[in-house]
């Protein structure tokens, strides 16, 4: 594959056809909305350990785009402050 080729901008364009208007952030957080739907409960808190990352604030918002609530945990605190 060429080294020029930037996959996010591929991914963005998949999306951009697939889902019309919504951009590559919306449908990573519709995909993982959607993965995460299947393992929580309706208004169940959900434990959120990531790293500082953009992961992150994907993961958070797909949460709440399916009415979970995300408990933000620092996984710098280590095992026994949490």
């Amino acid at each position: 594959m060429d080294e020029s080729v930037n996959m996010r901008e591929v991914h963005r364009f998949i999306a951009d056809t697939v889902f019309a208007s919504d951009g590559y952030e919306e449908v990573v957080k519709r995909l993982l909305g959607r993965k995460l739907e299947a393992l929580t409960r309706r208004g169940e808190h959900v434990g959120v350990l990531l790293p500082n990352a953009s992961g992150v604030a994907v993961t958070y918002f797909a949460l709440q785009s399916i009415g979970r609530v995300p408990a933000m945990l620092n996984y710098t605190a280590g095992t026994a402050n949490l």
